[in-house]
């Protein structure tokens, strides 16, 4: 009886499907599996290039953006350790993959010249307005500045100066009398001095909703305990000076809320922004849509673009199939048993490889996809575009690899799962039907109209297929059906529902020869429709 997959594949223990601090911190030297390709070669160039300072018009912030699952949280983290790591780490980084050794000199002359502090934050969510993001930006390098061990915090904080007040018994402002005079705006305090407490123990960051709360109240008092952008900037350019820091980098991830909760009030940000002109502070925004996605407003945007260094983070096929073989490891002592199994599965798609993906996508190489066996090659070049486009932070290609399959009735549908439950006689391949199981469903508030009407339509008319394997080819004819009324004519040849591309994702399979039979059927039946173009 043949041995299932799972005894000779297993997804790597200490693979991180989604980075995030908490991960950094248990496995500090993971960064170093991150594979830096083209588009983070070209973020880390524009980085340096703001570091280096050589005008006012190349010290600008940077801003990326890119679909979930493209490993912008983990390239965040590279970037975080490339500058505060070691000179022989970052070195031997830039050796294991041939990184340019020009930007390698050109990054040690910047850190020659002072420490660099790395701010990192995540998520903008609670961030309405601009006391939160000044009160968010001047905690977060506070917080920085004792994890690295520096002393001098600088003057005070928006944060600081309005608990003094309110703690001064000298002071010119009488919380008491404003605490019972505006009391509708403190129902859950019972008095003037257990908001004073409550501000305390909450913390600077979770204390952003009642210090808001406080701040209305002074002004509706006639008391101003704001503070402006150029506050922040000056307390900034305090914090470089005493410190003797040659720059700070505020990497803030899962910005795309802030634009949401602050469409018409943006300008706080870009003027912070603007600072890197005149001192070295650099924000590293990273957003899951493009900045056109969500600012409407035309001068904003003009404003903006010319603020920041705007990229696109971006997964080439080759690079996403590298990552997810990365997390892959075989058990020796059946090493050479499975090479021999991995080679009779690749004999029997490797015809449709060379007249399918590899035609339309000449960079991608063998040993990519044999690489991923018993994913079915067409199932990961679809992996890593379904993946991408459904744009989720819950279902991605690496969640896909090593979720945990007990975890939810979906999981069952992804890679572990399948391992632990075929062999080279059970269905032999993981076709793109498993994807469809694993994203496409109703309660996935990621998808958009067109994959929901194909979730619909195949819910309407499942129970006409025949047998288990038409119930697969359906949902492959759904799958393509969808991506491309969602994208249109214009997507690769290999994207659309096809009879060939239908015929080439069950390559190898038990009914490889039965696509067209089945899809007469379908037709015969009023399931799908029939488009005759060429010979296809």
């Amino acid at each position: 009886m043949p041995r299932p997959y799972s005894d000779y594949i297993s997804v790597n223990r200490e693979f991180v499907p989604v980075f995030s601090v908490y991960a950094d911190k248990q496995y500090p030297n993971y960064w170093k599996a991150f594979y830096p390709h083209s588009t983070f070669i070209s973020i880390l160039e524009n980085l340096i290039s703001s570091l280096e300072g050589t005008s006012a018009e190349k010290r600008l912030s940077l801003w990326i953006s890119g679909a979930y699952g493209t490993g912008k949280s983990f390239a965040s983290f590279v970037i975080k350790h490339i500058l505060e790591e070691d000179a022989e780490s970052v070195r031997g980084y830039f050796e294991k993959y041939r990184i340019s050794q020009t930007l390698l000199s050109r990054l040690e002359g910047i850190k020659s010249k002072g420490d660099i502090l790395v701010v990192h934050r995540s998520s903008s969510a609670d961030i309405v307005g601009p006391n939160r993001l000044f009160t968010a930006i001047q905690e977060s390098v506070k917080q920085a500045l004792r994890d690295k061990g520096y002393t001098k915090i600088g003057g005070q904080t928006l944060y600081d100066n309005v608990l003094d007040i309110l703690k001064d018994p000298e002071s010119t402002y009488n919380f008491r009398n404003a605490f019972s005079k505006y009391r509708n705006k403190f129902l859950e305090y019972p008095s003037a001095e257990s908001v004073v407490e409550g501000l305390e123990k909450l913390g600077p960051d979770d204390s952003l909703t009642l210090l808001d709360r406080i701040i209305e109240v002074a002004d509706l008092s006639g008391v101003n305990l704001a503070r402006s952008a150029n506050d922040v900037v000056m307390w900034i350019k305090e914090i470089i000076e005493l410190n003797n820091l040659y720059a700070i980098v505020f990497i803030w991830d899962e910005f795309t809320q802030f634009f949401y909760n602050n469409q018409k009030a943006v300008d706080c940000l870009q003027e912070i922004a603007h600072s890197s002109s005149n001192i070295p502070f650099y924000f590293f925004l990273i957003t899951h849509k493009t900045h056109s996605q969500f600012i409407h407003d035309t001068d904003t945007r003009k404003v903006l673009e010319a603020r920041f260094k705007i990229s696109r983070i971006e997964m080439a096929n080759t690079t996403a199939f590298m990552l997810m073989r990365q997390a892959l490891d075989f058990v020796p002592d059946l090493k050479a048993e499975w090479d021999n199994i991995a080679s009779n599965l690749w004999i029997n798609v490797k015809k449709s490889v060379e007249n399918t993906i590899k035609k339309y996508s000449e960079d991608i190489k063998d040993e990519d996809l044999k690489g991923l066996l018993p994913l079915h090659p067409f199932a990961a070049f679809l992996l890593q575009w379904i993946s991408e486009s459904v744009n989720s932070n819950q279902r991605t290609m690496f969640q896909f690899l090593c979720s945990d399959p007990n975890a939810s009735a979906t999981e069952k549908h992804n890679f572990r799962w399948f391992i632990q439950n075929h062999d080279i006689n059970k269905w032999p391949y993981l076709t793109c039907d498993y994807i469809w199981d694993y994203f496409f469903e109703l309660t996935n508030d990621d998808l958009d109209d067109k994959a929901k009407n194909a979730i619909i339509h195949y819910n309407t008319y499942y129970k006409q297929c025949e047998n288990e394997n038409e119930n697969r080819v359906l949902k492959v004819v759904l799958l393509l059906t969808a991506i491309q009324q969602e994208k249109g004519r214009g997507i690769s040849n290999l994207l659309r529902p096809t009879l060939y591309n239908i015929s080439a994702a069950f390559a190898g399979t038990p009914i490889a020869d039965d696509i067209q039979r089945i899809m007469r059927r379908f037709v015969e039946k009023g399931i799908v429709g029939s488009m005759p173009e060429g010979n296809d």
